[in-house]
């Protein structure tokens, strides 16, 4: 009787380290292919023809539900210039201008941004803002795709086109 528990005992082992071996193979496998989705969602980057860059802010963001990060305009120098998806980007051959829309008390602020300039605010100094603005020349709008869209929305228009492809994304892995 002992013999037959002390096989039942070395199956049951058995038994036990196979299940935790097919269990880890697939929690692996789950791992990775979220990562590959990961990277393939988050991990793009569009450059403008003005050098500005649309991206996202990292990979994962712990600060936020499911971890999802928002998307983020950079300078040419990968700089971060403006974080979050309430703006409406516009953009020419050497201006990118967005407007971030606080609907709740009413107040809209411009942002305009030229590689030889720099980050423009309208609060700041509206008379060069007005005069970027005004210079920009033609906005640039992949047909109806960007008419008026924010920026989530030019980053997911822009993503498949290899001439808005960035040469490299080096956005972070994690933030919080």
């Amino acid at each position: 009787m002992p013999q037959h528990c002390g096989r039942s005992f070395s199956l049951t082992k058995g038994f036990t380290a196979f299940l935790l071996a097919v269990i880890a193979t697939a929690v692996l496998g789950y791992v990775v292919l979220f990562l590959h989705h990961r990277i393939e969602d988050y991990g793009t980057c569009v450059r403008l023809p003005n050098g500005v860059i649309v991206s996202y802010q990292a990979l994962f963001d712990l600060s936020r539900s499911f971890g999802t990060p928002l998307p983020v305009v950079r300078g040419p120098d990968f700089q971060i210039l403006s974080v979050g998806n309430d703006e409406r980007l516009l953009f020419s051959q050497t201006t990118a201008f967005w407007v971030d829309i606080d609907e709740r008390q009413g107040s809209a602020t411009g942002l305009v941004f030229q590689p030889d300039v720099g980050l423009v605010t309208r609060g700041k100094d509206p008379a060069l803002y007005s005069e970027l603005v005004g210079d920009a020349g033609e906005w640039l709008e992949q047909g109806e795709r960007l008419n008026n869209t924010n920026v989530l929305g030019v980053l997911y228009a822009l993503k498949n086109y290899p001439e808005y492809q960035a040469p490299s994304c080096q956005v972070p892995l994690i933030i919080w």
